[in-house]
């Protein structure tokens, strides 16, 4: 969920392109690290700010290290990955992965999977990860992002407020619409949507987070042929897979939330 919703939705893959490189390179880079963080929220009982802060700390690593991006280019693409490849998804596969979330990675686990990254990070960094100026800045930005989860992240509870108002949805969705529609880039919609979804985290109810997932699905997947950025002749394939994906998931959103719904009636 986190490689397609990062990838193939931004248009950073192109669908009909995938090979062997694909796999080796980003793939299994999503698949590994997004395993381990994902053990890392269930082990650490994460909130929904612990989430947002080690998807900017997934979005670091990746732009700043990985792929060695500038300084400020690097925090507004965390930004950006912390809603696409770490939130949003974790929050996706929660509500349709049915059953309970225990951590599912061991010692050797850890330790397969940090190696394999670091053998990723030393091939795309050329042997020197810390090659470039920006890199001592951003590695002082994970450490501070490494003390704010250990510090405020840990809440135990995904959900306990009491929920938002209607006027207050309402207020959401015409300012992120906006947003899109003047700028021409649907990804600012989304870090709107996140950092909302972020600040308004205590107030939130079960119904407020499927409430938030469903922008996310509408302005990530749906509206992703937004984005003056894009290469038109190269977005047919992947926005037609995108939008398969989110209509898949809004139903089975729907079906999911439906479902809930009818047994707490019937407990009632």
């Amino acid at each position: 969920m986190g490689w397609f919703s990062a990838e193939i939705v931004t248009v950073s893959t192109l669908f009909n392109r995938i090979d062997l490189s694909t796999v080796i390179f980003s793939f299994s880079y999503y698949l590994i690290q997004l395993a381990v963080v994902a053990d890392i929220i269930l082990r650490k009982k994460l909130s929904i700010l612990g989430i947002f802060l080690i998807g900017i700390l997934y979005g670091i690593l990746e732009e700043a290290f990985y792929i060695k991006n500038p300084f400020f280019l690097t925090l507004l693409l965390a930004l950006g990955h912390s809603a696409v490849t770490v939130t949003f998804p974790y929050l996706l596969t929660n509500f349709l992965i049915p059953g309970e979330k225990r951590p599912f990675l061991g010692k050797i686990g850890y330790i397969l999977s940090i190696l394999y990254l670091l053998i990723l990070y030393v091939l795309m960094a050329g042997l020197i990860p810390f090659a470039y100026p920006d890199s001592l800045i951003l590695g002082s930005v994970l450490i501070i992002m490494l003390i704010l989860i250990k510090k405020y992240g840990q809440v135990g509870k995904l959900v306990a407020g009491l929920g938002l108002k209607h006027l207050e949805k309402t207020v959401l969705i015409i300012l992120a619409s906006l947003i899109v529609v003047f700028s021409q880039q649907n990804d600012l919609g989304v870090i709107l949507i996140l950092i909302w979804f972020v600040i308004r985290g205590k107030m939130m109810n079960l119904s407020n987070l499927y409430f938030f997932t469903y922008l996310f699905l509408i302005f990530h997947f749906l509206a992703s042929f937004i984005n003056k950025t894009m290469d038109p002749s190269k977005i047919a394939i992947n926005y037609a897979a995108s939008l398969i994906a989110a209509l898949t998931l809004i139903f089975l959103l729907w079906r999911k939330r439906r479902s809930i719904n009818t047994t707490v009636a019937s407990i009632s």
